[in-house]
């Protein structure tokens, strides 16, 4: 792959969203956040194969998701989250590309040392998860940061991202 297909294009990021499927509408609002120039968003969930029978379906998903984070700039991660995020996880540690969590209230994925560990910076907005934060073994000694709403969540993504990708 090219250098400059890593990078994003005319200052719009290239965002794969990393999240449980059966959690659609959750996951959509929080795409909405960011339908705006600055970002492009790939959210799996809406993946409607043409012409693909049931029986390729699985092979189909994998190898376009591969395709959409080769492609991407970073992932945004939405626990509670399955095997197949913890998949993508290991994939953007190793691609180099950054990871940055956001998450109200769902903490269960702090029992996941391998998952958190991998990943890069963690967002919330709510002040007792950002204190749950503070006292992790693992992501207090990562960036961690509290927004006021969910509304500040694109920019705050965007000044992570930038923050991030000075050390790649």
């Amino acid at each position: 792959m090219e250098e400059r297909d890593l990078k994003p294009t005319y200052n719009t990021l290239r965002l794969y969203l990393s999240a449980p499927i059966r959690s659609s509408e959750y996951n959509q609002k929080i795409c909405n956040y960011f339908n705006n120039r600055d970002f492009s968003v790939f959210l799996p969930q809406t993946m409607t194969p043409k012409r693909v029978s049931d029986e390729y379906f699985p092979y189909h998903v994998y190898t376009n998701c591969i395709k959409e984070m080769e492609k991407s700039d970073l992932c945004l991660l939405l626990p509670p989250y399955g095997n197949d995020c913890a998949f993508e996880i290991g994939w953007y540690r190793k691609a180099e590309k950054p990871v940055i969590v956001y998450v109200a209230d769902r903490i269960s994925f702090l029992r996941d040392w391998m998952v958190k560990g991998g990943c890069d910076a963690f967002i919330t907005d709510s002040p007792t998860t950002f204190q749950v934060f503070r006292e992790d073994p693992i992501i207090g000694n990562k960036p961690h940061y509290l927004i006021a709403s969910l509304n500040e969540l694109p920019y705050k993504v965007r000044e992570v991202y930038e923050i991030l990708t000075k050390k790649y």
